[in-house]
């Protein structure tokens, strides 16, 4: 019989291991509660020996417990990380035609693709409506909603126009390679990135890709007029080129400047 009652001891000091393991891999887990393992000692009920004389039978594990106290806040990234000071809980519902809600202390949120504000399960937030002053009109559970992000910003427009002023390299050559080719660097003589906007407000790179057409006149002595040139410009946004009208390109005239020195 003593062997059991040592055993029982050895049985509860494994589940007290347990809940300290699980408490250690959680430790980086946002909103967890740790646990704590709780000991009841056994005592055999018998008539017959006084309670003065009665000798134990062990021990059990009476329960294991959350601790609900508050943990550290930490700073996060994510401007819609969120953290309770204090008691309460985040109510989310995991499946919207349902009445059913589940709490968490765990503020990690985003926004999904139909802008509700969720869990990383999917389980969308729950606050209550508000009036135009952001005054709470109702506290009842039954008048819970889900939280949408409505745009602010105004409703998204592609670039319609883009304007580049740059200065070229009045000592730049004209290419070997007649026919322009973007991926044969040596058809133009440089490039340039600009970032543009499609319809829905998503950033796009414009790569303008710069071709010397004609060469400079030297004379002497060197005159002003001289390294003046004609350039032509080749805009692509990806694999698609931009074209307004035609020709494909624009062409332009450098300004009338001889370079120092």
């Amino acid at each position: 019989m003593s062997f059991y009652t040592s055993l029982s001891g050895l049985k509860a000091s494994q589940v007290d291991m347990a809940s300290i393991s699980h408490n250690l891999a959680n430790v980086g887990t946002t909103g967890f509660k740790k646990s704590r393992a709780e000991f009841a000692d056994v005592i055999a009920s018998n008539l017959a020996v006084a309670p003065t004389q009665m000798v134990g039978s062990g021990t059990v594990v009476k329960g294991n417990r959350q601790q609900f106290g508050e943990g550290n806040l930490v700073q996060s990234s994510s401007s819609l990380d969120i953290a309770i000071a204090g008691d309460g809980f985040l109510a989310l519902k995991q499946d919207p035609t349902k009445e059913g809600l589940t709490f968490t202390r765990n503020g990690s949120l985003r926004v999904d693709a139909n802008q509700f504000v969720t869990d990383a399960q999917g389980a969308r937030l729950q606050v209550y409506p508000v009036d135009g002053s952001g005054n709470v009109v109702a506290t009842t559970r039954a008048s819970l909603t889900d939280l949408v992000l409505s745009g602010t910003s105004g409703k998204a427009a592609g670039t319609n126009n883009v304007a580049l002023g740059v200065n070229v390299n009045a000592r730049s050559v004209v290419p070997e390679t007649a026919t322009f080719n973007r991926f044969d660097s040596s058809s133009y003589n440089g490039s340039i990135a600009t970032t543009v906007y499609d319809g829905a407000g998503s950033p796009m790179t414009m790569t303008t890709y710069l071709k010397r057409t004609t060469a400079p006149v030297v004379t002497t002595p060197p005159a002003a007029e001289d390294l003046s040139s004609t350039w032509e410009a080749y805009s692509f946004v990806g694999d698609q080129e931009m074209k307004v009208g035609t020709p494909r390109y624009r062409r332009w005239r450098s300004p009338s400047t001889r370079p120092a020195g």
